[in-house]
């Protein structure tokens, strides 16, 4: 009689829990040095806009002094917005990077009709900026995408200061359940409006046209016209 071999089990694996390390920066933004340092760099890449060159770029950003652009985005991202809070929590903080980029005169005057950086960050994207120096390229789309962030979110709609945003109270009702929600309602509705006006105003810089396309959307195709049109040929032919 053959002998019958026993078969071990395979331990079962047990999959280890990942902890979510939340990553803080204890500094203001006028004390941190990487929020500073994104801020200079910031401002020459707008200075090289404004005189249509950006060969000086890449010898900025090689320079350790001038730390790294790309850590310090990141770490304004998650260290001083962070990625856990709601955008009511980290709309003060980026309230308080705009305030600190229009403190410098170069910026503030940046206006979406005459910013190279946002006709950049929305071209078609089937060419790169510059043929042939892909790390050029990158770093300007990278400052571009910055840039048009920070400065012109409120510009185009996409953010709304909250001193902007007016919602009359009467002091004198009980703030109950059904006051609270009517509350809210009149809060949505008065930021829905502020982005419409905002979105009006870019509709006028950009044109109508071009509203209807983002850089990820640059044709939209009527496959139903096409295929009438594609009939009415036939039958002409016929």
């Amino acid at each position: 009689m053959a002998s019958q071999r026993r078969i071990k089990q395979p331990k079962k694996y047990k999959q280890k829990k990942s902890k979510l390390i939340r990553y803080t920066c204890s500094s203001s933004l006028q004390q941190c040095p990487r929020i500073q340092n994104l801020i200079k760099c910031l401002k020459f890449h707008r200075e090289l806009d404004k005189l249509q060159t950006h060969d000086a770029l890449l010898a900025y950003v090689d320079d350790a002094n001038n730390g790294n652009v790309v850590n310090d985005w990141t770490h304004f991202l998650m260290g001083h917005l962070g990625d856990a809070k709601t955008i009511k929590e980290t709309q003060p903080q980026f309230e308080a990077m705009y305030d600190e980029l229009v403190r410098i005169d170069i910026l503030k005057e940046c206006t979406l009709d005459t910013c190279g950086a946002y006709q950049r960050n929305n071209r078609k994207r089937d060419k790169t900026l510059f043929e042939g120096d892909s790390q050029l390229s990158f770093y300007v789309d990278f400052l571009d995408t910055i840039h048009c962030n920070v400065l012109h979110s409120f510009e185009c709609g996409f953010r709304v200061r909250s001193s902007d945003i007016i919602v009359e109270n009467d002091d004198h009702e009980e703030m109950n359940d059904e006051n609270e929600k009517l509350l809210q309602k009149k809060y949505l509705s008065e930021v829905l409006r502020l982005g419409r006006l905002a979105r009006d105003r870019l509709e006028s810089v950009r044109g109508v046209e071009t509203m209807k396309h983002s850089k990820f959307v640059t044709e939209t195709i009527d496959h139903e016209s096409d295929d009438e049109e594609k009939g009415d040929n036939e039958e002409v032919r016929d």
